[in-house]
């Protein structure tokens, strides 16, 4: 039963590896300027960028808003890989059993509770900045969760858990997906398109501008909470190899 399962997963690999490369030479030259990409979407997006959506970071008005479905469903894919990693680690057993040994002096301790809170409000600045420098909600995920990875690893992963325990960290990472979807929702209700921020001005009651670069901005708070927990939630349970019952 094996060796068929093995053989059968082989021979669709060879399957999906066979188009993949018969369709390579349909793909145009790489850096050519007469590509499409080079002479329609990527010109319109330099030039309406800061005008449409107040971004002169036109990476931010790309992912966020031109191809913000694209970017929902990435910030999908990292709720379902944090799932993945809990689902494939998750024992019945008790952070109890958890054996764990902190050897951090008083002054590391000390450092740390003194580092953690400039992190944190340095991730807020790149979250509300993304607009106009490099930054946004993945980057700032990836603070946050490396800032609450850091108290683990110098307080202990079993006193990080009391403060941070994971039903509480997954309800937060559900929530920042939901954001997402959600103002993607309230656009279409509004009788727009799917995450067309424009539709929210009659909300915010801003010019059309400033209510993008606005829709810009909450999805964005959504991307940072889901990142940041599932990074977190992926290191407490590789660390404690799913023995996590809080």
């Amino acid at each position: 039963m094996f060796k068929v399962s093995r053989l059968l997963v082989i021979l669709l690999l060879l399957i999906f590896g066979f188009f993949l490369v018969s369709g390579i030479g349909e793909l145009p030259l790489f850096g050519n300027p007469s590509n499409p990409v080079h002479k329609q979407a990527g010109n319109y997006y330099l030039e309406h960028a800061e005008i449409e959506m107040e971004s002169p970071n036109v990476v931010t008005a790309v992912l966020a808003d031109y191809r913000a479905v694209d970017t929902l469903l990435e910030t999908t894919v990292v709720l379902l890989a944090g799932f993945a990693v809990m689902l494939v680690l998750f024992s019945t057993g008790n952070i109890s059993k958890f054996e764990e040994v902190v050897n951090s002096s008083y002054i590391l301790k000390i450092s740390t509770k003194l580092l953690i809170p400039p992190v944190q409000l340095f991730a807020l600045y790149v979250l509300a900045h993304g607009h106009h420098s490099p930054g946004g909600g993945f980057q700032c995920g990836v603070i946050l969760g490396s800032s609450l990875i850091l108290q683990a690893l110098v307080f202990g992963v079993k006193e990080t858990l009391n403060k941070y325990p994971p039903k509480r960290i997954i309800n937060v990472a559900i929530f920042g997906v939901l954001i997402f979807y959600s103002i993607g929702l309230i656009c279409f209700i509004q009788g727009g398109n799917f995450l067309d921020y424009s539709q929210l001005q009659s909300i915010l009651s801003t010019t059309e501008s400033h209510t993008r670069s606005l829709g810009i901005l909450f999805v964005e708070i959504g991307v940072s909470l889901t990142v940041m927990s599932v990074i977190y939630l992926m290191y407490i349970f590789l660390i404690t190899k799913g023995e996590v019952n809080n």
